[in-house]
């Protein structure tokens, strides 16, 4: 075994030995849109608090639970989910149902259900305040999600397990709770829709975090093994 390399910095710091090396996950976004103008143009209202659901939209994602707390929390606060990708057929049929249609109806659930574009991915990261990761507690891998998110000076809420909860936990990026538990999805929700200060620090964070998970950066530690 001339090298191996690992995205999960803890998998290397536990196993001490000179061949297994950390390579950042990498990410990419680009662009420089104006979060009013983008929210504008997706039908956002300019006061809502955006949860960004990002990518291939199935169960995996936590929608249910999303749907669930959003809808326990009520109108007492101006939250807009925005679903951003393709959603799979169990997805698409669920927002069919009651709590699915409330939320269109009063215009708090906005979705772009195809194929999105580097550009768009950039925009969607932008037009939102919090970016949701929280997939479920038998969810363990990195997530794009997050590491865009934090490139976007973006705060996410994920799960407590795993390899986000504990990158979250340790460097303060976001809110970590328990995925199946409504109540504290709700609470983690509420906290950070209500205190723009603490979205903007813990956004700060994941930017400076995650600001060097590049293409190049990712390919850097393997070239020098070579």
């Amino acid at each position: 075994l001339v090298g191996l390399f690992s995205i999960d910095p803890y998998f290397v710091r536990y196993h001490l030995n000179k061949r297994i090396a950390y390579t950042p996950d990498p990410a990419s976004l680009a662009g420089n849109p104006e979060q009013h103008a983008l929210r504008k143009r997706l039908g956002i209202s300019s006061d809502a608090i955006v949860i960004l659901v990002y990518g291939h939209i199935d169960e995996r994602k936590g929608l249910q639970q999303l749907v669930n707390a959003v809808t326990r929390i009520g109108t007492d606060l101006p939250i807009t989910i925005f679903l951003c990708g393709r959603q799979k057929r169990e997805s698409v049929k669920f927002l069919e149902g009651g709590q699915g249609r409330n939320l269109r109806v009063h215009h708090r659930l906005v979705e772009l259900n195809r194929y999105i574009s580097p550009e768009e991915e950039y925009e969607a990261f932008l037009a939102a305040d919090i970016v949701w990761v929280c997939y479920g507690n038998e969810y363990s891998n990195s997530s794009g999600a997050m590491i865009r998110a934090g490139q976007a000076g973006r705060p996410i809420i994920t799960s407590h397990y795993g390899l986000t909860g504990r990158m979250t936990c340790d460097h303060r990026v976001g809110l970590s709770t328990d995925a199946d538990d409504t109540v504290q999805i709700a609470q983690a929700i509420r906290r950070l829709a209500s205190d723009r200060p603490l979205r903007e620090t813990l956004g700060a964070n994941g930017l400076n975090l995650f600001s060097q998970h590049t293409p190049e950066a990712f390919v850097a530690p393997i070239v020098r093994h070579l």
